[in-house]
């Protein structure tokens, strides 16, 4: 690794393992998605920003 490169590990999903696990390890990754958010993001921002992610659906 070179300087200023980066690597993320990403564990791949195995599907023959427990499906309880798996979903507490995505609650886990949204929880922390949502922190990071709201740290840069205010609740009105935040709001205008999940409208603009669904514009299409409604």
């Amino acid at each position: 690794m070179g300087e200023g490169e980066y690597y993320i590990k990403i564990k791949k999903i195995n599907v023959n393992s427990n499906i309880f696990y798996n979903g507490f390890e995505i609650g886990i990754l949204l929880k922390a998605i949502d922190r990071i958010l709201l740290l840069f993001l205010n609740p009105n921002r935040l709001g205008n920003l999940v409208t603009f992610l669904t514009y299409h659906e409604i």
